[in-house]
């Protein structure tokens, strides 16, 4: 082998432990399975939306996003990855699990700040004052758009029959 040869084997090694191309590869296959999962869904129109069209257009979204990173990263290498750890994505995916498998018993008022508070712990250096405030605030945030605005059912409280059939029963 040549030096030519060395250096474009040393450019190809350095694109392909760049951060940027890591991350152009996971959004790319984050955006190829959901426009793969969306293909069968009604696509509708832009006047009466179809339940295939949010899922493809951020699909497509998150495709170009990739590709564009990805094709930077090959121009020009940034950062390589030099050690991966495993708290973030294992917290991360914890409370999203979490929040899946509590908001239909406990509602969106425990599933939400539980799942914010257990994301917390994948960061080291999280503040616990700060996370609490931000579970409370996107708890209410979120009620007041997917609970009253869009009126979504989306359990806010499910145990609210349950109080207020207690309450008559009481009086």
């Amino acid at each position: 082998m040549g030096s030519r040869d060395l250096a474009s084997v040393e450019h190809l090694k350095s694109w392909l432990h760049s951060q940027d191309f890591l991350a152009g590869v996971a959004l790319l296959a984050i955006g190829g399975f959901s426009l793969y999962e969306s293909a069968d869904l009604a696509f509708g129109s832009l006047a009466k939306f179809g339940p295939g069209l949010l899922p493809r257009a951020l699909g497509l979204g998150v495709v170009l996003a990739g590709a564009f990173i990805l094709i930077a990263s090959v121009i020009q290498p940034n950062d390589r990855v030099t050690d991966f750890r495993l708290r973030g994505p294992i917290f991360v995916g914890a409370a999203l699990v979490v929040f899946a498998v509590t908001i239909r018993p406990f509602g969106l008022i425990v599933a939400a700040p539980l799942a914010v508070l257990i994301a917390g712990i994948a960061d080291t250096q999280t503040r616990w004052r700060e996370t609490a405030a931000l579970a409370l605030l996107l708890t209410a945030a979120c009620v007041l758009v997917f609970g009253y605005l869009l009126k979504l059912s989306i359990p806010m409280f499910p145990w609210a029959p349950a109080i207020a059939s207690l309450t008559s029963v009481l009086q």
